[in-house]
């Protein structure tokens, strides 16, 4: 995220954890079956996170790039990547 802020300025980037979702794929077989029956307690509504990510493209307050947003707030980025380990990976 920082990175591509760094190289393309006139872009932005942000990127969101809109948080457990109610989903097909939260019902389906890749779900733990521990976790099933607590989803339709603690997992939100796919309107409800898509509201979310509808906020951040929006609101005034995440207007800045290169963010991570995580439960409703601007959280840091814990770490960079290099311009050396892009070349790394890209020759991979």
């Amino acid at each position: 995220m920082i990175h591509l802020n760094k190289k393309w300025g006139n872009i932005r980037f942000v990127s969101v954890n809109p948080g457990a979702i109610k989903t097909k794929m939260t019902a389906g077989d890749g779900m733990p079956f521990w976790l099933k029956p607590f989803r339709s307690l603690l997992f939100m509504s796919p309107q409800k996170g898509g509201q979310s990510l509808y906020n951040v493209a929006l609101c005034e307050k995440y207007q800045g790039s290169g963010l991570y947003i995580s439960e409703g707030k601007i959280r840091p980025i814990k770490m960079e990547i290099t311009e050396a380990e892009i070349e790394e990976l890209l020759a991979v």
